[in-house]
């Protein structure tokens, strides 16, 4: 019997995010052990029309259904976020742009300033040079969230690749983090799977940027900014 323990995927450095054992298992056989008949099987039937056909009706309900408060009956309504991750080693901490971990992520609060022996200490730590997209590789990730947005019901208003960052504007009825997190994964399995990077290759940075768009003019000048007008700097959404 094949049997995979959790210091197997604790010892690997498997993403700590993913949230179901199934996708945890086939991320470990995917990059641990690709020429296996089990994940080549495993593989043929994710390509199989007839998965993706029973994936599609599973999330229709699973994910089109507006979530209950149990006893309470409220509907949650389907929220507009915008969604950034940025690519690995693009961005260290104590980068002159300014930086955010977990004691600096709140909204309008002070980022960590330009720190050059925090930003070396950060380099030093790379486990391989920072990632920077190709043409290819950029499809390849749009391709992969439009996957996602198409399988889940999400709402994709627009989506911009860049060679070291994405940015899209998605309306959805969840919480941002778990779209972040299949934007992400989708995107690196579909990198592997292409021969676009090393199966050991780590394509983002971790966690990245979901910011909630309250107002239908927020919601406008993030797809401005996101097709037509970025930089190092997001705007503010309370600027007129």
């Amino acid at each position: 019997m094949f049997e995979l323990s959790r210091n197997d995927f604790a010892k690997r450095g498997m993403r700590k995010r993913i949230n179901h054992r199934l996708v945890a298992v086939a991320d470990y056989l995917e990059r641990e052990m690709p020429n296996t008949k089990i994940t080549k099987s495993m593989q043929d039937l994710m390509a199989s029309k007839e998965w993706n056909s029973t994936i599609g009706y599973r999330n229709q309900w699973v994910h089109n259904q507006p979530p209950l408060i149990q006893g309470v009956g409220i509907v949650y309504e389907r929220r507009n976020r915008w969604i950034v991750f940025r690519c690995y080693g693009t961005w260290l901490h104590g980068d002159h742009r300014g930086s955010m971990d977990r004691d600096h992520n709140l909204y309008r609060t002070a980022r960590i300033a330009s720190n050059s022996p925090f930003e070396n200490s950060d380099r030093q730590q790379l486990k391989h040079p920072p990632i920077s997209l190709n043409a290819r590789q950029r499809a390849t990730v749009k391709k992969a969230v439009r996957t996602v947005c198409e399988h889940r019901r999400y709402v994709l208003r627009c989506i911009n690749v860049r060679t070291n960052h994405a940015h899209s504007v998605v309306t959805a009825m969840c919480k941002p983090e778990p779209v972040l997190d299949a934007f992400k994964s989708y995107s690196t399995r579909e990198l592997r799977r292409a021969g676009l990077i090393g199966m050991n290759q780590k394509p983002w940075a971790r966690h990245g940027s979901t910011i909630y768009l309250w107002k239908e003019k927020d919601v406008a000048k993030a797809i401005e900014y996101v097709m037509l007008s970025q930089g190092d700097d997001l705007f503010s959404l309370d600027d007129d």
